[in-house]
C-alpha cells in the first residue's frame, strides 16, 4: 500500500514538472533543455557554456558565478570603448519569440577586461564575432598579452538596423 502511494506521488511530481516545463522558456526546465540540445546540434558558435576562467579553484568558481549573475555594464552602452580582453563567459540559452513562438539559441556573452570591468551582451552576432576571434587567435588564457577590442555597431542588411560587433584594434 505504501509503495503505491509513493508511486502515485512520484507520478504527480513528474506530471507537475512536465506541465511547468511547458509553461515556461527557462533553460533549466525539461522541454527547453531538450530543445536547446536539439538547436545546438545545428551550427552554433558555442554549444555549451564556455569560459576562459580557471574554475578548478574556489576563487575561479566565484568569478564565474559573479560573472553569470551580474556585469558592470551593457556592451551596447559602451560603444567605442576599447578593452584589453582577459576573460570571457559565453552561456547559450533558449529564447522564445512571443509573436511567432519560434525558439532560437541566444548567448549571454560576458567579457572581462584586464582592468577587471565586465561587459555583457545577448547579441548573437557579438557572440559569433567572439567565436571567430577565438578560432583565429585561440582563447585569452593562451595569449601572451590581452587583445585590445573595440565595441562597435555595424549596419545590418535590413535598412536602418545595426548590430553589435567587435573590432580588434591591437
Amino acid at each position: 500500500m505504501t509503495e503505491q502511494k509513493e508511486e502515485l506521488q512520484q507520478q504527480d511530481i513528474t506530471t507537475e514538472l512536465v506541465e511547468t516545463a511547458e509553461e515556461t522558456t527557462d533553460i533549466t526546465n525539461i522541454t527547453d533543455e531538450i530543445t536547446l540540445q536539439t538547436l545546438l546540434k545545428s551550427y552554433s558558435p558555442f554549444k555549451e557554456q564556455t569560459t576562459s576562467i580557471d574554475v578548478s579553484t574556489i576563487t575561479g568558481k566565484m568569478k564565474l558565478y559573479n560573472g553569470l549573475t551580474s556585469a558592470d555594464c551593457l556592451v551596447k552602452d559602451c560603444l567605442g570603448e576599447v578593452i584589453e580582453l582577459k576573460d570571457f563567459i559565453v552561456s547559450p540559452y533558449v529564447f522564445k519569440n512571443k509573436d511567432t513562438n519560434e525558439l532560437y539559441v541566444k548567448y549571454r556573452t560576458l567579457l572581462i577586461s584586464a582592468a577587471g570591468k565586465s561587459y555583457i551582451s545577448t547579441s548573437t552576432k557579438f557572440a559569433t564575432s567572439l567565436a571567430n576571434i577565438f578560432d583565429i587567435f585561440g582563447q585569452p588564457n593562451l595569449w601572451e598579452k590581452p587583445l585590445k577590442l573595440k565595441f562597435v555597431n555595424r549596419p545590418a542588411s535590413v535598412a536602418g538596423h545595426q548590430y553589435l560587433d567587435i573590432k580588434i584594434v591591437g
